[in-house]
């Protein structure tokens, strides 16, 4: 019941707030359910963190494919790494907190030009914020 309450209340918070304040909200209670939130930690790539969901899962862990997939899209906006040289465009666009334009155009560029070596090539692709992206250095591999 607890869940299913939490849940309302994030679709309800989500008309007011947007996508990412439904996914937070869903992220808590369907983690928050079991453990604290807070455990939730360490970098890891997009199947590290689908194959931990299905250990949870697994283990007891509750909650719709669509709240499910809400849990992935916060941990890709906050705690996954990227290889930028092989993911696809909707890979990247949440790790590096860019729109799927400009995670389209890293994906060209890199077809164009061989891969990337450096962040400093990739701040240089246009829509790519050298200031966001130096902060999530730690979550960009060649």
């Amino acid at each position: 019941m607890r869940l299913y309450v939490a849940t309302v209340f994030a679709f309800s918070a989500g008309a007011l707030l947007g996508q990412d304040a439904v996914d937070a909200a869903t992220f808590r209670a369907v983690c928050g359910t079991c453990h604290s939130t807070t455990l939730v930690d360490g970098l890891r790539t997009e199947a590290e963190w689908r194959e931990e969901i299905d250990q949870m899962i697994k283990i007891g862990a509750r909650g719709t494919p669509a709240q499910l997939e809400r849990v992935m899209r916060v941990l890709a906006r906050t705690l996954t790494k990227v290889d930028v040289n092989t993911a696809e465009a909707k890979q990247i666009a949440p790790v590096l907190d860019v729109s799927d334009a400009v995670a389209e155009a890293v994906v060209r560029r890199r077809a164009a030009n061989g891969n990337y070596k450096t962040l400093e090539e990739l701040k240089q692709v246009p829509g790519v914020d050298p200031a966001k992206l130096e902060a999530r250095k730690d979550r960009v591999t060649f």
